[in-house]
């Protein structure tokens, strides 16, 4: 019984309780230094040419923090994995300054994916499956970390590049 409400508990305090875990982890594992940003690219490598190069399969950070709450909270089942937001991430890159850093990145992005859509707009409903799409960007920005983002919703980066490939090619023509 106990297990199934500290679940569920751990269940309703996500991002919050990654959050207050933040620092510990930090303590434990240390710094990651922007490596989760690099993970996507290195794990994508064939593994025979990574083991040639010297390169191995680098721990994603969703399983390190999987891994702490399976290891030092107390009731926390093994059902599942805890996912990352990007404050977590940003943080666990390199602490505060990582949230800056994290968060001028994402506003950038956000600020590009707003002018994009309402260029998409003026250009009629035949790009309305677009800007729906680009609009779960949003999703994949604030709640999966790099390596789930691109691993789990290449389809909405490619769709910012089509966005962008579209946009160009009006600007040009017109």
């Amino acid at each position: 019984l106990i297990d199934n409400l500290m679940s569920l508990i751990n269940s309703f305090t996500y991002p919050f309780s990654n959050l207050l875990s933040a620092q510990e982890m930090n303590s434990l594992y240390g710094l990651r230094f922007g490596l989760d940003y690099l993970v996507p690219f290195v794990n994508i490598i064939p593994r025979r040419f990574s083991d040639v190069v010297g390169l191995a399969d680098i721990d994603t950070l969703y399983y390190i923090t999987s891994n702490y709450y399976h290891s030092y909270v107390a009731g926390f089942t093994g059902k599942g994995g805890v996912p990352n937001d990007i404050i977590t991430v940003a943080f666990r890159q390199f602490a505060f300054l990582g949230i800056m850093i994290g968060g001028s990145i994402a506003g950038i992005l956000l600020k590009y994916l707003d002018n994009a859509i309402e260029k998409l707009n003026r250009l009629g409903g035949e790009y309305s499956q677009l800007i729906v799409t680009n609009c779960m960007v949003v999703v994949v920005l604030l709640f999966l970390e790099p390596y789930s983002a691109i691993m789990a919703y290449f389809h909405i980066i490619i769709s910012l590049f089509l966005t962008r490939s579209i946009l160009h090619i009006k600007s040009g023509n017109s």
